[in-house]
Formats: C-alpha cells, sequence, structure tokens
C-alpha cells in the first residue's frame, strides 16, 4: 500500500475553479472542498473499490462565480478514478472484497452531507 500509480488520461484541471468535490448518488456533496481535482478523484477511488460502481455518483466543481459544474460522473468518473484506486497486495484485495461485500449485503448508507465551506 502507498504506492502511487501513474493516472494514464490527464486530471482535470479549470483555471477559473474555486473548489472541487465528490458527490453521492443522492447528490450530496461527501467531501471537503478541495483546490485541486486530484483529491476528489483520490476519494473516487476508495468509493469504487468499497461499492463496485461509481454509477450515479459525481465530482464536481464551483467556478469563481460560484457555479456548480460536473466534472465527471458515472461511467465516465469510474474511468477517471480506476487508477486512483488503493494498490493493495492480493491477500488485502481479498480481505477488503470480502468486508466490502458482507457491508454491501446489510445495505448502503449515505454518507451525511459535508456543509463545511473551507478549501483544503
Amino acid at each position: 500500500m502507498g504506492e502511487k500509480r501513474v493516472h494514464p488520461l490527464p486530471i482535470p484541471s479549470f483555471a477559473d475553479t474555486a473548489a472541487y468535490w465528490l458527490e453521492d448518488d443522492a447528490g450530496n456533496r461527501v467531501s471537503k472542498l478541495f483546490g485541486k481535482s486530484e483529491s476528489p478523484l483520490r476519494l473516487a477511488g476508495r468509493v469504487l473499490e468499497n461499492t463496485g460502481s461509481l454509477e450515479w455518483w459525481s465530482v464536481a466543481r464551483r467556478d469563481g462565480a460560484g457555479a456548480r459544474h460536473v466534472v465527471a460522473s458515472g461511467r465516465d468518473l469510474e474511468i477517471m478514478a480506476t487508477p486512483f484506486m488503493p494498490v493493495r497486495t492480493r491477500a488485502e484485495a481479498e480481505a477488503v472484497r470480502r468486508f466490502n461485500k458482507a457491508r454491501r449485503a446489510l445495505g448502503f448508507r449515505h454518507s451525511d452531507p459535508d456543509e463545511d465551506e473551507r478549501v483544503y
């Protein structure tokens, strides 16, 4: 673990962006606000590992005027987030897979929306 993967696609960046964040399938912001798009993509990689899909999830951004824009969602977000999934040994990956399967069997619980407006 701790290894960084090289991202095969350019990481999206917009000059007029004030913040990026991750939204869940209910449209709630479930992450802090970040100054770079790489951080919510890393979180999306963890979500992809945990849930097996990013259908209905989004990485969004706020421009300088305060307007919200979707950077990527659904299958496009899965493609962008896959290189950010944690790098695990075979044994770790199997343990995480079993844990996530058991957790999904209990039903998905939505995170509380994050209302912190600070940009990290």
